[in-house]
Formats: structure tokens, sequence, C-alpha cells
């Protein structure tokens, strides 16, 4: 039987300093207990799964572990007998291979600071992170997992192969929504101006490259050698501790003394406007969003792809791409593209709903 991801097996000087504040705060106890069920059903981890949890590996190891609970909520069969890639996916019909990446940021950073250290950031600079520092950091963990060739492994011949990628490599990376990506993947740009009478013009570019000091990269990822042996590229910036958070507290575990509000922004119902629509609610209360572990999903299909992703494979998800030439989006539901999460703590009502549970 599997022990729980938060019983320490490593020096508490090895820690993730992100790992540690979730097993410090009282605020995680739901997180924590959602996290060990699912681990609990995750079918052969890694043996290093929960050192690398507790340690280096604390960000890619919960968007794997994240991955694992939408694939299972969501119904599809999930193998992993062989080390490699994290996951072969089934729906009845076909397998998919995935593989979790995450851009990771230079040392065993915990950023705490997210939105002060967006909001220091001028227009231009933000601009200048979404238009090419995030792409050349999403590019280079793309392409070492390219350089993997998993598509030459047995068990992965002649069936899909699928990139979920979630970004970790800076405060506020998270931010960064699947829109950036799609530059990136498949080398255009849209711009928004407005016109004097208040027309919206929008202008499609072409990218060439990316770059950032001296490290250029080319853009258009799907055009680059070998990448028609990826099928797709999942996006996520939402698959984090505050998912199970959120997910732990719509099955009741420890709800006592909480409250917790989700705000950001979502997609717009067309494409054509100048500001995504914002969201605010109260987890709990009546009117409240019911969230999936599908939301905030992108799936990127390769148009150029020897072995296709049917578009319909991940059906809850929502699917971009180019189709005989023209561009589709199938937006399924209601879709954040960026969340923030902030949660109110009464700690003597959670340590007395605690002592209730337990007596």
């Amino acid at each position: 039987m599997k022990g729980s991801l938060f019983q320490p097996i490593v020096d508490v000087s090895k820690m993730h300093p992100s790992f540690k504040g979730v097993c410090d705060s009282i605020g995680h106890l739901g997180a924590k207990k959602l996290m060990d069920e699912m681990f609990a059903q995750l079918p052969n981890p890694d043996r290093n799964f929960s050192e690398q949890f507790q340690t280096t590996g604390f960000d890619s190891r919960v968007f794997e572990l994240a991955l694992f609970s939408y694939f299972k909520n969501s119904g599809y069969r999930v193998e992993r007998v062989h080390e490699q890639p994290d996951f072969i996916v089934g729906n009845g019909y076909i397998k998919v291979a995935v593989e979790a990446v995450t851009s990771s940021p230079q040392a065993n950073v915990r950023f705490q600071n997210t939105i002060p250290y967006m909001e220091k950031l001028s227009l231009d600079e933000v601009q200048q992170r979404i238009d090419n520092d995030f792409p050349v950091r999403i590019g280079s963990a793309l392409f070492s997992k390219l350089n993997k060739r998993y598509w030459e492994l047995p068990h992965c011949k002649d069936i899909p192969l699928v990139l979920a990628v979630q970004p970790f490599h800076e405060a506020g990376s998270l931010t960064y929504t699947s829109i950036g990506l799609f530059s990136y993947l498949f080398g255009e740009r849209t711009t928004t101006s407005a016109r004097n009478n208040g027309d919206l013009v929008f202008r499609n570019e072409q990218i060439k490259t990316h770059r950032v000091g001296n490290k250029e990269i080319p853009s258009n990822f799907f055009s680059q050698p070998l990448t028609e042996n990826i099928s797709a590229v999942i996006y996520s910036n939402s698959l984090t501790v505050s998912k199970f958070t959120r997910m732990a507290y719509q099955k009741g575990y420890f709800r006592d003394g909480l409250k917790i509000r989700r705000n950001g922004f979502d997609y717009p119902d067309n494409d054509y406007v100048l500001m995504p629509p914002q969201y605010s609610y109260i987890l709990g209360e009546p009117e409240a969003h019911i969230e999936t572990w599908a939301e905030s999903l992108v799936v990127f299909l390769n148009p150029s792809a020897r072995n296709p992703l049917p578009r319909d494979f991940f059906s809850d998800v929502s699917c971009a791409g180019y189709e005989d030439g023209k561009y589709f989006h199938d937006l399924k539901g209601f879709h954040p593209l960026i969340s923030q999460t902030f949660i109110e703590m009464d700690s003597d009502k959670i340590k007395s709903s605690i002592g209730k549970k337990y007596e």
C-alpha cells in the first residue's frame, strides 16, 4: 500500500519550499487529502515519485498527478506499464501516449509574490515576456522531450503522441495563457488595435523567431524537424496545488473555517474582443461555478502529424488548430484563461473541526 505523499522521506533541508509550504499550511488539508487519494489510484508510479515530489520535482509531480486526475475523472483508461512516456491513455477505441512537460526555474525557488511581481512590470515588459521569454522557455522544454524520440518505443509506435506542458519557470508564469503558446506552435500572432470610431482591427502576422538575450529559437514548432511525430500539445496553467485545493473543497474536504474565492479572466464567447471578461465567485455559495478537471486545458493539434490525434479524443477539453488549412477553435464550456485562488482561514475553527473529525 502506498504511503502519504506528505510523510517526509527526505531531510527538511532538501525539501522543496513549496512542498514545505503546503505541509505547514492548515489551509491545504483538503488538497493534501485529495492528492493522496489520487496518488493511491495512480498506476505504477515512478520509484522516485515521492522523493521528487518532496524535493526538486515538486511542480512537475503535482502537474503529473493533476493530469492523471483529469484522465481518471473523465473516464479514460490509464496505463503506466512502461517508464516512458508518463501515460498511455485509452478511450475504448484508440490509445494515446502522453508525456508531461514543465518549464522550470533556474534554481529551487518558491515564488510567493506572483501578483506584486507582475504588477512591477510595464506593459512593454509583460508583452516581451509573452512574445519571447515564454516561447523560449516553453520551446526549450518541448525540444528536450522531442529529443527523447518516444515515438520509437515499441509501445508508442503508430499511436498519437501528445506533449502536455505547463509553465513554472518564473513568478507569474502561470498567468501566461494558451494564446501565447498558439503563437509559438504555429508561428502566428494576432494583433489588435482600435480605430478612432471604436472599431477593432485584427491583423495576423507571421513570426520567424523568438529571442531572449543571446538565445534565439525558431517559431512555428509544428514545422520543425521531427515534430511530425508529435500529434498535439496540451497546455495548462492551472493544474497546481490551488486546483487540488478548490477541487477538494468542492468534494467537502475540510471546509470548516475556510473561505475560498476564485478570480480571473475567462475566454470570451468570440475572438473579436479587446479584453476577456472577468469572473469571480466564492466556492460553496449557491451561484458558484462547479469546476471540472478539464477546464483551462487546451489541445493544439499538429496539422502535419504522422499519427493525428482525433479532434474529439479529449472530448471535454477545448481544442484548436487548423483543418484543411482553416483555423478552428472548439471551446468547451467555461474556459478560464487565468485563475487566482484566495484563501481566508479561521485557524481556531479549522482546528476545532479537525478535532471533531478524529475524536
